[in-house]
């Protein structure tokens, strides 16, 4: 999307591309409608890009939490600090996640 309208592709964070993206403006090769269509979908995947960080950057720790598996990443960014957080995700949020982010996937790819 960001080339075909001109947009210089880079070695830009994910974070970084996805914002460029929202800030395009309509043009020949993106009409209106199409970018109405879009930028919700980009917005949501802006949302998402912390909890990508942490999945992505932190070591995966499976811990049991009031008797439930649950995933636990600490972002090694965050290492540094007095008390990091963790984020802590069941594997039934895990599961609904992946379903999200592929529904996002292809509703972009969607003509």
């Amino acid at each position: 999307m960001l080339s075909s309208n001109g947009a210089k592709i880079c070695a830009d964070p994910l974070g970084q591309k996805i914002a460029r993206a929202l800030a395009l403006e309509p043009s020949q090769t993106l009409d209106k409608a199409r970018k109405a269509q879009l930028d919700p979908i980009l917005r949501e995947l802006l949302d998402l890009i912390a909890i990508r960080a942490d999945v992505i950057h932190a070591p995966l720790r499976v811990i049991e939490l009031e008797g439930n598996n649950v995933a636990c990443f600490v972002n090694t960014r965050n290492h540094g600090e007095k008390w990091p957080a963790a984020r802590l995700v069941t594997f039934d949020n895990f599961r609904a996640l992946t379903r999200r982010v592929a529904e996002l996937a292809a509703a972009l790819s969607a003509p």
